[in-house]
C-alpha cells in the first residue's frame, strides 16, 4: 500500500493518528508492515506498540501534526477559551470571565450549560450572544426535551423541571438546536463525554483509551465528569494531568510533539473534585500551552438562590464543598 494511500484510509476510516505514526517509524526502520498492521484495529495497535519497544522504534524521532510544525500554514495567535459545565451558574460564569479577560481570541464550550442552579436565562443569554461554538451536555438535552428526565436522580431530575419552567421557548430552541459531539475544529476536538458517546464519563486511563484511538488531531478538549485534568497518551502508555492544586491559580500543559492529549477544563458551574473555586481553560496556540485555572467566586450567592428557587437543598451544599 502506497503512504498516501495509508494516510487517506486513515483520514476516511478516523484510525488513530498515534497508530498510523508508529506504522510511519516501523516503515522509516525499514521493518515490515502488513496490511492488517497498515489499517489498525485496537488490538493491532497495541502489538504495533510491542514490535515498535522490540525493536528499539520508539526512539526515531517524529512529530504529531501541531499546527506551525514545517510544512504547515503559517500560525496565527489564537488563545482559546475552553468553559464546560456551566449549570446555570451565573456567579461563577461572571468569575471565570473576569479572570480570563483580555486573555483569550475565542470561546468554545463542552455543553451543559443548565441544570442544578438557579440561573438558567440569563447563563443562556450569555452563552448565545458570546459563545459561537457550543456542543450539548445531558442535561442541555433533557430540558430541550431530547432526553427524558427519568434517566436522571431524583435530584437532577427536580432542577431539569424547574429549569424548564423557567426558560422561555427562544431558549428552548437554541437548547434543542445545538450541535451534537463529538465535533472537530480547526485545531482540536470537542466533546462532552467521549468521542464515541456524548454520555460517556472518562474518569480513569481505560476508559481514556478508546477517546486515543479515534483522535485525527493531537488534542481534544472533554467536559461531562466535572473533574479538571485530564489524560495523555505517548507511545501507547497513558497518564494522568493533574488539576490546579488548591493553593494555586493556574497549572501550564505544555503540549510535546510527540504525545496526544484529552484534557477537562473542569466545571464552571459544579466543580467536583474537591476544589469549590470555578475551573476553565485557556489554549494558546502559539505557545502550544493549556492553562487550567480556579478561580474564587461567591459561593454563598448561588448557594442562597438555590434556595431562594426552591432548589433541592443538597446542591447548595455541594457547591460549598466542590463535590
Amino acid at each position: 500500500m502506497k503512504e498516501n494511500e495509508y494516510r487517506d484510509k486513515c483520514q476516511d476510516n478516523r484510525i488513530s493518528a498515534h497508530a498510523s505514526y508508529i506504522v510511519q517509524k516501523l516503515r522509516i526502520s525499514s521493518l515490515p508492515v502488513t496490511e492488517d498492521e497498515s489499517h489498525p484495529t485496537l488490538i493491532s495497535y497495541e502489538n504495533l506498540l510491542l514490535r515498535c519497544r522490540r525493536y528499539n522504534v520508539a526512539r526515531i524521532s517524529f512529530r504529531c501534526p501541531w499546527p506551525g510544525n514545517a510544512g504547515d500554514q503559517p500560525n496565527t495567535s489564537v488563545q482559546t477559551l475552553i468553559l464546560s459545565d456551566l449549570h446555570a451558574n451565573l456567579y461563577a460564569l461572571q468569575a471565570v470571565l473576569a479572570d480570563a479577560q483580555g486573555q483569550y481570541d475565542q470561546i468554545v464550550c463542552c455543553g451543559d450549560l443548565v441544570g442544578y442552579n438557579p440561573h438558567p436565562a440569563p447563563v443562556l443569554e450569555w452563552t448565545q450572544a458570546n459563545c459561537p461554538r457550543v456542543i450539548r451536555g445531558n442535561h442541555d438535552k433533557v430540558v430541550a426535551g431530547i432526553d427524558d428526565p427519568e434517566w436522571f436522580n431524583e435530584v437532577a431530575k427536580q432542577a431539569a423541571i424547574w429549569t424548564i419552567g423557567e426558560l422561555g421557548p427562544g431558549q428552548i430552541a437554541y437548547l434543542r438546536n445545538l450541535e451534537k459531539g463529538p465535533v472537530q475544529l480547526e485545531h482540536f476536538h470537542l466533546w462532552h463525554g467521549s468521542s464515541r458517546d456524548e454520555d460517556e464519563y472518562v474518569t480513569g486511563k481505560s476508559a481514556a483509551v478508546p477517546g486515543f484511538l479515534s483522535f485525527v488531531l493531537p488534542l481534544a478538549f472533554f467536559g461531562h465528569t466535572h473533574l479538571q485534568g485530564g489524560f495523555f497518551s505517548k507511545y501507547g502508555r497513558i497518564g494522568t494531568i493533574p488539576p490546579v492544586r488548591r493553593k494555586e491559580h493556574e497549572a501550564v500543559v505544555t503540549l510535546e510533539p510527540d504525545v496526544l492529549y484529552m484534557i477537562n477544563p473542569g466545571s464552571v458551574g459544579q466543580p467536583r473534585d474537591g476544589d469549590p473555586r470555578a475551573a476553565y481553560a485557556i489554549y494558546d496556540l502559539e505557545q502550544k500551552i493549556v492553562k487550567l485555572r480556579r478561580v474564587e467566586y461567591p459561593v454563598e450567592n448561588t448557594a442562597a438562590d438555590i434556595l431562594k428557587a426552591g432548589l433541592p437543598s443538597v446542591l447548595a451544599l455541594r457547591l460549598s464543598r466542590g463535590l
